[in-house]
């Protein structure tokens, strides 16, 4: 093995041990979704985590649908009315600053 390829393993199971110190005691869900965001791949979050690839990706998958949920539902509460709608609501007195 030259120097090089010795260093990268070094480095390699440096950033491994990271991984593990950082998920260690957290739910399985924030786990597969924090060495996600890390950049490790499906295969390698199975492994470290004991787990399937397929059940990893499942696990993605609902992090990422809920994540979706979340944002559309935020979207419809905090979308302002247009100003046609504000000037109709005034109009027909249903504005809760008219009442």
């Amino acid at each position: 093995m030259t120097e090089n390829e010795e260093i990268i393993n070094r480095l390699e199971r440096m950033n491994r041990l990271l991984a593990y110190s950082l998920i260690r005691g957290i739910p399985y869900p924030e786990q597969v979704e924090m060495l996600n965001y890390a950049g490790y791949a499906t295969k390698e979050i199975a492994d470290m985590t004991g787990k399937t690839s397929k059940n990893v990706s499942q696990t993605l998958w609902r992090i990422k649908k809920k994540r979706a949920d979340a944002e559309s539902a935020s979207e419809e509460v905090t979308e302002p009315p247009t100003q046609t709608e504000a000037c109709n609501a005034h109009s027909t007195g249903t504005d809760s600053g008219t009442q």
